[in-house]
């Protein structure tokens, strides 16, 4: 597996204290992926979803999760993203904002990823939301 990212400010997935708290981690696949483009800024940003299904524990019984995720990738990242495909499995860390200033919906921003073609099982880690 590659492991790629900038390591955004606050993310910890070893549930040690830091200054974020709208971080998120969890296994998917990419089924989705636009073309890179360029912000006006010339930053590379790339437009996917992923898909995600575990089995987590919740007040004591065990819940089946299966969700579909608009993500955004930005930089360097955008560029390691876009070659994978769709197919690809990994593990994402970032954190959740809403799509545009005035909009309720919301977008994972990828900052952290690693990635492989050829993962033979399917993923089953939840989501880790550890201060």
């Amino acid at each position: 597996m590659n492991s790629v990212g900038t390591g955004a400010r606050g993310i910890n997935r070893n549930g040690e204290k830091n200054e974020g708290r709208n971080q998120a981690w969890f296994n998917g696949m990419v089924i989705q992926l636009e073309p890179v483009r360029y912000t006006p800024a010339g930053i590379p940003i790339l437009n996917l979803r992923i898909s995600h299904e575990s089995e987590v524990s919740e007040a004591g019984f065990r819940r089946r999760i299966h969700f579909e995720l608009a993500a955004v990738a930005a930089g360097d990242l955008a560029f390691v993203l876009s070659k994978a495909g769709p197919g690809s499995v990994g593990e994402f860390g970032g954190f959740l904002a809403p799509r545009s200033r005035n909009s309720k919906t919301l977008v994972f921003h990828i900052c952290v990823s690693e990635i492989s073609k050829t993962f033979h099982s399917a993923p089953d880690a939840g989501i880790d939301v550890s201060d």
